[in-house]
């Protein structure tokens, strides 16, 4: 019922929409809380490119709003958008925007209008913890200056499409519906204490593998709404999405590389060949079992370059480059940021298999190493240690040959 009201009156309200151009000081917020990652992670695609700005300017469908006491507007969606329009134009809060008005309840009393607001679910009265508060606690103008960080709303909005997709006709807020249920049932609902890209990583993936978890029809929405209709995604059994959080500090310096297999295990998981986004376990043998590596784990997370290609018409194996990760442990399935520090080179089957060394540049040990030779003389035996694993991990019957190490880079 909720759902076909809310379809109801964005159809007819639309109909009777008006554009306008408004300063992004004029738009009143009706939430008290957004994703500050969201926002930062908005801020930081407009410093990569410069025409993203712009087009979020002029792209359509418009965000909306509508008119309250007092001739006053009020946000319906875009706070997230605005948020980062206000840090990242010059103009601030000057900046003008063109906002769809999709009502006008400019007649309305002050606390007929928020219960109007309600009535058509179009305000979020909660805090960053879910509780309920009053309207009169929502700030008056967007931005991460004024609105609270709900950063467990934020981890939903970086799931997307990875564990969950936003259903055809999704209900309002969501995300925030389910940010509310993670927080009353996992402890995974609190972030990391120190926030980095890794980190935040590491929380994500958690998250999703809960996510993906929870039986189909656990209640989520407020009226019940199951999981699946909330858009919990299924996941193929021995398959695993890739979580993009490259963007979070993505610069000239670092390449960004998804973890197939963490340092230690034996699981050989690669990219989807048709499906990139997705991690598959490779399958081996008549009977098509996953693969497991006959041989220590291992030695360093290994990983690949999105959007990159080892050409067999040089000599390569097709596949994108190969890329290890020096360090603990990462979990499978997250694309971060890297520095490429240099490169092992190989034969495998009479093709060339190179593979790349790099480092994450926050995580120690290794995270200030910017080359093979600073490697070699500040952690003897790493180098070492690469080319007996790589030599034997096959068997006697399959070893890969003509293994050097050298600081080249792409």
């Amino acid at each position: 019922m909720l759902r076909f009201f809310v379809v109801v009156w964005f159809l007819f309200s639309s109909a009777n929409a008006e554009e306008v151009q408004l300063r992004i000081s004029q738009l009143h917020p009706t939430q008290a809380v957004i994703s500050h990652d969201q926002v930062a992670n908005k801020i930081a695609k407009y410093k990569r490119d410069d025409k993203a700005f712009q087009k979020d300017l002029i792209e359509e469908p418009f965000k909306t709003a509508v008119l309250g006491p007092e001739g006053r507007y009020y946000l319906t969606d875009g706070h997230h958008t605005f948020s980062a329009m206000v840090e990242f134009s010059p103009r601030g809060d000057e900046q003008q925007v063109t906002v769809e008005i999709t009502a006008d309840k400019s007649s309305l009393s002050e606390t007929d209008f928020w219960q109007w607001l309600k009535d058509t679910h179009q305000t979020w009265l909660h805090d960053s913890n879910g509780q309920p508060i009053s309207h009169k606690a929502i700030p008056e103008t967007v931005g991460r200056n004024r609105l609270d960080d709900d950063p467990v709303r934020g981890a939903m909005y970086f799931l997307r499409g990875h564990y969950l997709e936003k259903p055809e006709n999704p209900i309002p807020f969501l995300e925030f519906y389910w940010a509310n249920y993670l927080r009353q049932h996992t402890a995974l609902s609190t972030p990391p204490e120190t926030r980095t890209a890794l980190n935040d990583a590491r929380w994500y993936a958690a998250l999703g593998n809960f996510i993906a978890e929870i039986p189909s029809q656990t209640p989520i929405g407020p009226n019940g709404e199951s999981a699946k209709v909330m858009g919990q995604l299924e996941i193929p059994q021995y398959s695993q999405p890739v979580i993009d959080i490259s963007g979070y500090s993505k610069n000239e310096t670092t390449w960004p590389a998804i973890v197939e297999i963490p340092a230690g295990s034996r699981q050989k998981w690669q990219i989807n060949k048709h499906q990139t986004d997705m991690l598959e376990w490779e399958m081996e043998g008549d009977v098509q079992q996953p693969r497991y590596i006959d041989y220590l784990g291992y030695p360093a997370n290994y990983g690949a370059i999105p959007g990159t290609l080892s050409d067999k018409k040089s000599g390569g194996d097709g596949d994108p480059l190969d890329v290890l990760i020096l360090g603990e442990a990462l979990p499978r399935g997250i694309e971060v940021p890297v520095r490429i520090i240099g490169r092992m080179t190989m034969l495998d089957n009479n093709e060339r298999d190179n593979k790349f060394i790099a480092v994450v540049p926050e995580q120690p040990p290794f995270g200030h190493i910017s080359s093979v030779t600073q490697l070699k003389t500040e952690f003897p035996g790493v180098t070492d240690i690469f080319r007996t694993w790589f030599t034997n991990y096959k068997g006697k019957g399959n070893r890969a040959t003509q293994l050097g190490v050298d600081d080249q880079v792409p």
